[in-house]
C-alpha cells in the first residue's frame, strides 16, 4: 500500500517536487501531514503553504517552479521570465514574472521576489516547458511587446524560437507583424485614460464626507482594515454610528471603497493638470515625475493610501478582494501613463522594471526627505527627478539617455 510520502512523490514527479497545502487537500492528504514529513526530514518548507520533496533532484529553473507553487499552484511563469525559461532571453529577469488569475492572492512571505500580473488567461495561452507551467511563446511575445520590451530584443527571440523549433514560421511571421505603438501615440492613449479617470475627482464632495474618508484611512493604517468599526469611526468624528450609516448604508466596505477610489481619482487629476498642454516628451516626463513627488511630499493621505495598499499586499487580508481589484486597476492607469512617458523619452530596456523602480522611489519621497526638515516642495521634486533620471540612465541601453545625465 502506498504511503503518504509515496503519493506526494508521485504527484510532484512532474512538478519539480513542489506541492502546496491546497494541492495536498485536492489529492486527499491532510496538510498537517506535510508539516510532519518536514519534521522527519522528508520534505522541506519553502514558503507559506509550499513544500518540496527532498529526494527530488535539483534542476535548472527550480526557482520558476517554486514561483508557480508560491502562487498556490495557480500562477504561470510569464513575460520576460517566460522568455528566459524558453532560452530566448539570456539575462535572468528579477523579480520573477508570474501571471495569476484575478481572484488569486497568495498570502505568504516572499512576494518581493515576484512581479505579479493579474489576468484570467485562456487555456490556449498556457503550456508547459521543462516541467514548468508557462505562457505560450506567442502569448509571451505579445505580453512583452505590450510591456514595452525592446523591439530588437523580441525580434531576436522570435528568430531564435524558429531556429530551435519552438515556433513555426507562420506564427513567427504574425508576431513579427505586431504593430508596436509609436511612443508618442502610446503616451497620448495613456493620457486619455488617465484624463477619463481624473474626471471623477471633479465630482463635488462635501467637507463632512471627505472627513469620513480621511478618518477611515488614518484608522486603517493604525489598526488595520479589520480594526475599523463604524462605531469607532463615528466616535473619531464626534457623531453617532446611525448617522454615519445614513450617509454610507453599505458600512465600512462602502467607506473603504470610496476613500481609496477618491484618492486614485484625485491623484490622476493632479497628474493630468501637471502635464496639460505639454507636447515635448522630456518636459512631459519631468512634469509627471515632479507632480508625483510633490503629491507624496505635501499630502499625507497619499502615504496613508500607500501604507494600506502595501499592508494588503503583504498580508492579503487588509482589503476585501472586490476593493483590492478596483484599486489595482485604478493604480495601473497611472502606472501605464508613466511607462509610456518613459518610452517616449528614448528609454530602451525593460520599461516595466524601471518604471516600478521609479514609482517606488517617488512613493517614498516623504521618508527619504525626513531628515531634511527645511526642504521645500520644489527641492524635493528636483531631488526626485534627478534620482529617477539617474535610474533610467543606469538601466537604459540608449546612449543618448545615458549621456543626458
Amino acid at each position: 500500500m502506498a504511503t503518504i510520502l509515496d503519493r506526494i512523490v508521485e504527484f510532484t514527479a512532474d512538478r519539480r517536487g513542489y506541492i502546496t497545502t491546497r494541492q495536498a487537500r485536492h489529492i486527499g492528504i491532510d496538510p498537517t501531514q506535510l508539516r510532519l514529513l518536514t519534521a522527519r526530514g522528508q520534505l522541506e518548507h519553502h514558503a507559506r503553504g509550499v513544500y518540496r520533496v527532498l529526494s527530488t533532484p535539483t534542476a535548472a529553473h527550480d526557482d520558476l517552479a517554486e514561483a508557480v507553487a508560491w502562487s498556490l499552484g495557480r500562477g504561470v511563469v510569464s513575460h520576460a521570465s517566460a522568455l528566459h525559461l524558453y532560452g530566448l532571453l539570456k539575462e535572468r529577469p528579477t523579480p520573477i514574472c508570474i501571471t495569476v488569475p484575478r481572484d488569486n492572492y497568495p498570502r505568504s512571505a516572499g512576494s518581493d521576489r515576484y512581479r505579479i500580473r493579474r489576468r484570467n488567461l485562456n487555456a490556449s495561452d498556457v503550456t508547459e516547458h521543462v516541467g514548468v507551467v508557462v505562457t505560450t511563446i506567442e502569448r509571451t511575445v505579445r505580453d512583452c511587446a505590450a510591456d514595452g520590451m525592446d523591439i530588437d530584443c523580441l525580434t531576436g527571440a522570435i528568430d531564435k524560437a524558429v531556429s530551435v523549433g519552438l515556433l513555426d514560421r507562420k506564427t513567427a511571421l504574425e508576431l513579427r507583424g505586431i504593430r508596436w505603438p509609436e511612443p508618442e501615440n502610446l503616451r497620448s492613449a495613456a493620457l486619455v485614460r488617465l484624463r477619463h479617470q481624473s474626471v471623477d475627482a471633479t465630482t463635488p464632495m462635501s467637507p463632512s464626507r471627505l472627513a469620513v474618508l480621511s478618518s477611515f484611512m488614518r484608522i486603517a493604517v493604525v489598526d488595520g482594515y479589520s480594526g475599523v468599526t463604524m462605531r469607532g469611526l463615528a466616535g473619531a468624528l464626534n457623531m453617532k454610528a446611525p448617522s454615519l450609516y445614513s450617509h454610507f448604508p453599505g458600512g465600512r466596505d462602502q467607506i473603504a471603497a470610496e476613500a481609496l477610489r477618491w484618492n486614485c481619482f484625485a491623484f490622476a487629476q493632479s497628474a493630468v493638470q501637471a502635464v496639460d498642454g505639454i507636447n515635448d516628451p522630456n518636459e512631459f516626463f519631468d512634469a509627471l515625475v515632479r507632480n508625483h513627488a510633490l503629491q507624496q511630499f505635501a499630502l499625507v493621505q497619499n502615504d496613508i493610501f500607500d501604507l494600506i495598499v502595501a499592508s494588503d499586499r503583504i498580508t492579503g487580508t487588509t482589503l476585501p478582494e472586490s476593493i483590492r481589484d478596483e484599486v489595482l486597476d485604478l493604480s495601473d492607469v497611472y502606472r501605464r501613463t508613466l511607462f509610456a512617458a518613459i518610452r517616449d523619452i528614448g528609454f530602451v530596456g525593460e520599461v516595466a522594471l524601471v518604471g516600478d523602480i521609479a514609482i517606488t522611489v517617488l512613493d517614498g519621497v516623504s521618508s527619504w526627505t525626513r531628515n531634511s526638515p527645511g526642504m521645500t516642495d520644489d527641492a524635493a521634486a528636483d531631488a526626485a527627478l534627478t534620482t529617477v533620471r539617474a535610474v533610467l540612465a543606469a538601466h537604459s541601453t540608449a546612449e543618448e539617455l545615458r549621456s543626458a545625465t
